[in-house]
């Protein structure tokens, strides 16, 4: 290494901002976790599009994000409650489709 990337890298490491680190950690978990709950919400309203056409029983799916809980409403206006926490898409689908 030479003698400029030595210095240079010690003036990097002595100007580095670690709360400005943790703050951009912190973002990345957040849109991580941000982009998952998107793709389960793609899934549960296609889900719920794919019930509809072929079940005439189910009116709609309600995904309850804080209790990571699926309604399933149906046309006699009863519903019932699926608990899909830690379930990945294929598990969901698994889930939902077995209440019904």
């Amino acid at each position: 290494m030479s003698y400029g990337r030595k210095v240079y890298k010690y003036i990097a490491l002595q100007d580095f901002n670690f709360e400005y680190a943790r703050k951009v950690y912190a973002w990345m978990k957040v849109a991580s976790r941000d982009k998952a709950s998107d793709k389960r919400h793609k899934i549960i309203r296609k889900l719920e599009e794919l019930l509809r056409l072929t079940d005439e029983n189910v009116k709609g799916l309600e995904y309850i994000e804080e209790k990571d809980t699926i309604i399933i409403h149906y046309t006699d206006k009863s519903s019932s409650l699926v608990n899909v926490a830690l379930d990945s898409g294929i598990a969901l689908i698994k889930d939902v489709v077995g209440m019904i």
